[in-house]
């Protein structure tokens, strides 16, 4: 996680998946701010999967 000052921060991960009929590789990427009284929330999502096999 990189954060911007305590208040905003920023995620991101590349994944494998096994067990799938091919075998699959994504990335994901999350931006989060910090609401009082409810810690951080995520309020912005992507997720993305690649077919390794083609």
């Amino acid at each position: 996680m990189t954060t911007f000052g305590n208040d905003f921060a920023t995620t991101n991960a590349v994944f494998n998946r096994t067990g799938w009929l091919s075998s699959k590789s994504g990335r994901q990427s999350q931006s989060l701010v910090k609401v009082p009284g409810r810690e951080w929330q995520i309020v912005s999502a992507h997720v993305s999967i690649v077919d390794l096999e083609k």
